[in-house]
C-alpha cells in the first residue's frame, strides 16, 4: 500500500510538474508576446520621435521663410513709399513746368500783340511821314 501511494504521489507530482511546465510555457509565451509588443511600441515611439524632429525642423524652416518674407514686405513697403514720394515730386515739377509754359505762352502772345501794334504804329507813322518826304524832296 505504501508503494501504491508513492506511485500515486509520483503520478500526481508528474501531472503537477506538467501543469507547472505548461503554465510556465504560457507565461513565457505571454512574456515574449508582451516584449515583442513593447519592442514595436519602442520602435513606433522612436519613429514618431524622428518624425517629430523632422516636423520641428520643417516648422523652423517655415518660420525662417516667414520672417524673411516679412522683412521683404517691409522693404517693399518702404520702396513704395519712396516711389510715391518721387512721383509726387515729379507731379509737382510737372505742374510748375505747366504753369511756366502757360506764362511763357501768355508772354509770347503779349509780345506778338505788341509786335503787331508796333507794326501798325510803324505803318501809320510811315503813312503820316510819307508826305513829309515828298515835300522835302
Amino acid at each position: 500500500m505504501v508503494a501504491d501511494e508513492v506511485l500515486k504521489l509520483a503520478e500526481r507530482t508528474a501531472t503537477s510538474t506538467k501543469s507547472i511546465n505548461s503554465t510556465a510555457d504560457a507565461v513565457r509565451a505571454d512574456t515574449d508576446a508582451a516584449l515583442g509588443a513593447m519592442r514595436l511600441v519602442v520602435e513606433d515611439v522612436l519613429a514618431g520621435s524622428a518624425s517629430l524632429e523632422q516636423t520641428e525642423l520643417r516648422l523652423a524652416e517655415i518660420v525662417a521663410v516667414a520672417r524673411q518674407s516679412a522683412g521683404l514686405a517691409v522693404q517693399e513697403r518702404e520702396a513704395l513709399g519712396q516711389q510715391t514720394e518721387a512721383s509726387n515730386q515729379i507731379a509737382g515739377t510737372m505742374e510748375r513746368i505747366s504753369c511756366g509754359l502757360d506764362a511763357s505762352q501768355q508772354a509770347v502772345a503779349k509780345i506778338r500783340d505788341a509786335g503787331a501794334e508796333l507794326c501798325d504804329t510803324a505803318l501809320e507813322l510811315e503813312h503820316l511821314t510819307a508826305h513829309l518826304r515828298v515835300a522835302g524832296k
